[in-house]
């Protein structure tokens, strides 16, 4: 009995903790944001694919947000399967956040380095997304999921949390390893590190 009272306050303190560090303020100002939300979703013909209820789905990942986890929403095509189209949706978020990553990385090569040239670019890019798409996956955080069901088929959105400061070292990690298993360690790791860093 005393441990199962103990499982019960802890599972208590894990569900709760996003609301008891939120001003009464912000946790209104998450309410609406998911009330509209909600609204938007469901005339749009989109369910919870979990067990609960969607304006608390919303809410509880709007407060996390606010606590300065990035938002990330994962979409999949119209597909067959609803299994098939959640792991797509997943597959969706990760990359979309990573390829951000890339996108900055590309940008930075090409106004910082212009000794790189454009192939060796490329191929660190495409490198250290690949990287980065193994690191991050394990921070990325599925809340939850909605569906949306046309003629058998179904569209899904999942909606992830991401811990930026984690997130950042899984890049650098990624980024490490593109550039060693490029042989661009020695040469630029350090000019990297320190824009990365910044």
């Amino acid at each position: 009995m005393k441990h199962a009272f103990t499982m019960l306050a802890a599972a208590l303190v894990l569900v709760c903790t996003p609301a008891l560090a939120q001003t009464p303020k912000q946790i209104r100002q998450a309410k609406k944001l998911a009330k509209n939300e909600v609204k938007t979703l469901e005339k749009q013909g989109y369910q919870l694919s979990e067990i609960g209820d969607l304006k608390s789905e919303l809410t509880d990942y709007i407060l996390e947000s606010m606590m300065g986890k990035e938002q990330i929403v994962g979409t999949s095509g119209p597909s067959a399967s609803l299994n098939l189209a959640k792991l797509t949706a997943q597959n969706s978020a990760i990359n979309e956040y990573v390829n951000k990553s890339g996108g900055m990385v590309k940008a930075r090569i090409t106004s910082d380095m212009s000794s790189v040239d454009g192939v060796q670019r490329d191929n660190l890019v495409a490198a250290f997304e690949r990287m980065a798409v193994q690191e991050v996956k394990n921070d990325v955080k599925f809340c939850f999921t909605v569906v949306k069901e046309q003629k058998r088929q179904y569209d899904v959105r999942v909606y992830c949390l991401v811990d930026p400061e984690e997130a950042h070292k899984a890049k650098m990690k990624a980024l490490e390893q593109a550039l060693q298993e490029l042989g661009l360690a020695e040469q630029y790791g350090t000019k990297i590190a320190e824009w990365i860093d910044e």
